[in-house]
């Protein structure tokens, strides 16, 4: 990836467009905090006493398919998010000529 041209923004054009990003940047935290939880609710104190009666060892864990199709949803969206607003906060910083 080569680097960032220089802008030639003003200050107060860069904020602006940053601010525009506001609820995708918040999308993208959400998201993430919703694969935390997931996972946090995949591997609580719950589910590992559960996994051991069921398996007879401490580290092995069982995963509902459900939890995890919803776990790779999660993920992937908040990949998919982050990426976005990635690109986006970089063609507002570096918009082309």
């Amino acid at each position: 990836m080569s680097p960032p041209r220089k802008s030639t923004l003003s200050a107060e054009q860069t904020v602006d467009r940053l601010r525009d990003l506001e609820s995708d940047f918040h999308a993208a935290a959400n998201m993430a905090g919703i694969v935390w939880d997931l996972l946090s609710e995949m591997f609580d104190g719950e589910a590992k006493d559960a996994s051991e009666k069921m398996t007879g060892h401490k580290d092995c864990f069982i995963i509902d398919p459900a939890a995890l199709e919803r776990l790779h949803f999660a993920v992937s969206h908040s990949w998919h998010l982050t990426e976005k607003v990635k690109g986006d906060a970089l063609a507002a910083l570096y918009p082309s000529p």
